[in-house]
């Protein structure tokens, strides 16, 4: 076989393996935000109808994700409603991103004329394809969302790369531009924060590719345009930080935590994701890290200030290296600036969760760049240190594929994943919420309070009443008796006994499935009329509690108490077509002619505004031919 293809062949190699090393983790579950985003699409296959009006209806982020949504919905009309079909599509999409990097290193070390640079880009793009990290994102159904973004980051980048072979033709060169740009409103339309291509771009020409010409001549009147643009995007996102300052800070009044807060543990955030990349402790990882410990100040905990000052100083020699004359400091320097970059908008100021594996997928990339300049730097100097640094970075490359392949054991299975979860993050709320749901499925209640009771010790600021609710929940799962006097118990301490509809709901639809006969749902139902129900009734809870309550007296047919929950809904979030529609399904039941035909009205007039989905026009269709 011929040198030129061998690269390709291992390539071809490396990516069966990784196929192989993945296959086990399809028969795992759904988690999560899969419940929310993939089970409304229950049905489609056999309605294929609705399809836009799922992609349309997504609430994932401020664009709606059509095209991620897109995705979900030809799968599920296509292929079905398998969970395995959807993380085996997630896999292949991790495998076209694989294909992506190795492209775009090989178009990247094309200038810098490394020997054996064919080899080179497979192997990075191998041990970027094998991190342990990633588990979490390809067998987490849902963060196809971020796998798909990357898809369209690298190909935008691919592009450009592409297009800066006609630099000496400026005309056609910002003519073909369009296709780069193409890719990126893909990518923002997938998941917002794709928008981070465009600064990495502008700095991939400036520190990587220096602004030079397909003959190395430096373009000054292109290098003034890029420094202006990466200059005018400061300023811009400056301003609009500054002028949203207010609006982001109230933002944070669900969390708990502020902003300087968020600001201070994401620099150490930061650092953990790079550590786990590069060092990884396949132990902690996960999807749950909500034990990971906010930094209330400078020195609490004390690596806070040092992983702020080390950003700090990562920062500064990356401005030193990038603006100053040595070719190599420019390229060095874009590794510190793709990394950061990549975690601009998701690991800064919005209020998100602090800590998801997944958000490391795009930015890791830049980090590769820094073994490639090493070997760059070494076999210059020592030629013959080629294939041994290619053999090492090889079987670095295995052992990684490895750790992937035990993770993705661990992820095969529910029981199995959360073991793993509660065993790397004793503390997390969620990992042990999760472990008191394995136990009480298997019939052991005793066990399940416990992770319950300890779920509850480790986040003290949920309500009492969340807590009653879950090991309700809990006890019907294990089929266990529920003393009256915990019923009687719910929100004796507190104003507002529920914070979350979530327990609720879960009773809800076991009580539906006649789960647990011996609990006395009654008893339950009045204990929370009598909190719920009274002229301050929306002082009690948020909308979703009466949502969750409503449900309840629907599935007791007790449609009076429902229909109050309703109204109360309502007020709330007046005009939800869903909650009209509830309040006709409760009307109809209690024979009120008169409702019914106000609601009726109130539903056809919104019908005319636009605002009924092809299904809920259905639902409204079935009242009217009655």
């Amino acid at each position: 076989m011929r040198p030129r293809f061998l690269p390709l062949l291992i390539f071809v190699l490396l990516l069966v393996a990784i196929t192989w090393a993945y296959i086990p983790g399809v028969a795992g579950p759904t988690l999560l935000d899969d419940h929310s985003s993939l089970n409304a699409l229950v049905g489609l296959e056999d309605n294929p109808e609705f399809g836009l009006e799922y992609i349309q209806g997504e609430q994932s982020g401020p664009l709606g994700r059509p095209v991620a949504m897109w995705t979900f919905v030809a799968e599920r009309i296509y292929l079905g409603s398998d969970i395995a079909v959807t993380k085996s599509v997630n896999i292949s999409i991790h495998l076209l991103n694989g294909v992506l990097v190795a492209w775009l290193l090989l178009l990247m070390f094309k200038p810098l004329q490394l020997p054996g640079a064919g080899y080179l880009a497979v192997v990075l793009a191998g041990i970027w394809l094998a991190s342990p990290l990633w588990v979490s994102s390809v067998l987490y159904a849902v963060q196809r969302m971020a796998l798909l973004s990357t898809s369209f980051m690298l190909m935008a980048l691919v592009s450009y790369c592409y297009c800066r072979g006609f630099l000496h033709r400026p005309v056609q060169f910002f003519a073909r531009l369009a296709v780069p740009l193409v890719f990126v409103l893909l990518g923002v339309f997938t998941k917002e924060n794709a928008i981070v291509v465009i600064p990495i771009m502008l700095v991939l020409e400036l520190f990587w590719f220096q602004c030079r010409d397909h003959r190395g001549a430096q373009l000054p009147w292109f290098k003034r345009g890029v420094i202006f643009s990466i200059f005018i995007g400061a300023v811009a996102l400056g301003l609009a930080f500054v002028l949203s300052l207010e609006g982001i800070a109230a933002s944070y009044r669900g969390r708990d935590f502020t902003l300087p807060e968020r600001l201070m543990t994401e620099a150490r955030v930061l650092w953990d994701y790079v550590l786990q990349f590069v060092w990884p402790e396949v132990g902690r990882m996960g999807i749950y890290h909500d034990d990971f410990i906010i930094s209330r100040s400078l020195w609490e905990p004390v690596t806070t200030l040092p992983a702020i000052l080390a950003w700090v100083g990562v920062g500064a020699a990356t401005l030193v290296l990038g603006l100053g004359p040595w070719r190599w400091g420019k390229l060095v320097s874009l590794v510190p600036a793709w990394y950061m970059l990549g975690h601009a908008v998701e690991s800064t100021v919005l209020p998100l969760e602090l800590y998801f594996e997944h958000r490391n997928y795009f930015p890791a990339i830049g980090l590769l760049l820094a073994p490639a300049l090493l070997y760059g730097k070494a076999v210059r100097a020592w030629p013959e240190t080629a294939r041994p640094l290619l053999v090492y970075a090889g079987l670095a490359a295995g052992c990684l594929l490895f750790l992937t392949s035990s993770q993705a054991q661990v992820w095969s299975s529910r029981p199995l994943l959360a073991f793993n979860h509660i065993s790397g993050h004793p503390d997390s709320f969620r990992a042990n919420t999760d472990m008191a749901v394995i136990m009480a499925s298997l019939g052991d209640y005793e066990r399940a309070a416990g992770y319950s009771s300890r779920a509850r010790a480790v986040n003290p600021h949920r309500r009492s009443g969340d807590f009653n609710v879950r090991n309700m929940a809990l006890a019907c799962m294990a089929n266990a008796p529920v003393p009256a006097e915990d019923i009687a118990s719910i929100g004796v301490r507190e104003q507002r006994p529920l914070s979350s509809s979530l327990g609720l709901v879960v009773l809800v639809r076991m009580l539906e499935e006649d789960r647990c006969p011996s609990f006395d749902r009654f008893a339950f139902a009045d204990r929370l009329e009598s909190l719920y129900l009274g002229e301050e009734a929306s002082a009690r809870g948020n909308r979703s509690v009466y949502l969750g309550l409503a449900l309840l007296e629907n599935a007791l047919q007790r449609f009076e108490y429902a229909d109050q929950y309703i109204d109360v809904y309502l007020e709330l979030l007046p005009g939800d077509v869903r909650a009209l529609l509830m309040k006709l399904h409760f009307s109809a039941a209690m024979r009120d002619s008169a409702q019914v035909e106000k609601m009726i009205t109130q539903l056809q007039q919104l019908d005319a505004e636009g605002k009924l989905t092809e299904r809920q026009r259905q639902t409204l269709a079935l009242y009217l031919e009655n």
